[in-house]
């Protein structure tokens, strides 16, 4: 894990997805490291498949909003790619892969002249991840795009090898005002263990 991060030595930056494929699952497999090797299509399975067996996931929230009759339906449309990054989805991964923190910022557009950003994480188990993946969710595009850590002296990039502490969180609030031109009341943190 990189402990010796500063807003001066680092910043986030969005990483290029190949193809114009940008869900959630394709920016999480480009943060995933060599040793996580998987397909899209397999990913989305091995999600549907974790759902499909859930017992704590209840599927009155898990229908509504949707057009799916039953839990299969649903977990049949994450296979396809027509569900695209629900909160069931997130919190599968954050099961399925329990090494991994999932930050997930998502801009919001309230009107034509403002929106809000919602910063949500999901980590099956706080006090022992090792990597920390942050995905930006532009919900108007309906796009995912992956960040990446950058080292400005070494000219590196660190995808995944940091802890999501206050310097990170201060380095995300400055990626999120410079991109988004974004004061810092329009933003909420929360954490979904």
């Amino acid at each position: 894990m990189k402990t010796n991060i500063s807003n001066t030595t680092h910043e986030f930056r969005i990483g290029e997805l190949p193809g114009d494929e940008q869900c959630l699952f394709s920016s999480a497999i480009y943060l995933f490291d060599r040793s996580e090797t998987i397909n899209i299509k397999s990913l989305r399975k091995k999600v549907a498949d974790f759902i499909r067996q859930s017992k704590y996931i209840d599927d009155i929230p898990l229908l509504l909003g949707t057009d799916c009759q039953t839990r299969e339906d649903y977990c049949h449309k994450i296979e396809e790619g027509t569900i695209l990054g629900s909160e069931e989805e997130l919190c599968a991964l954050a099961d399925l892969y329990p090494n991994i923190f999932f930050c997930v910022i998502s801009k919001a557009n309230i009107n034509e002249n403002g929106f809000f950003i919602d910063i949500n994480t999901y980590v099956k188990d706080i006090s022992s991840y090792k990597k920390c993946i942050i995905i930006v969710y532009d919900m108007a595009a309906n796009a995912y795009i992956p960040l990446y850590l950058y080292d400005k002296i070494n000219q590196e990039e660190e995808k995944t090898k940091f802890k999501y502490n206050d310097i990170v969180k201060k380095l995300l609030e400055e990626f999120i005002q410079k991109t988004f031109n974004c004061k810092k009341n329009k933003m909420r943190d929360r954490i979904n263990l």
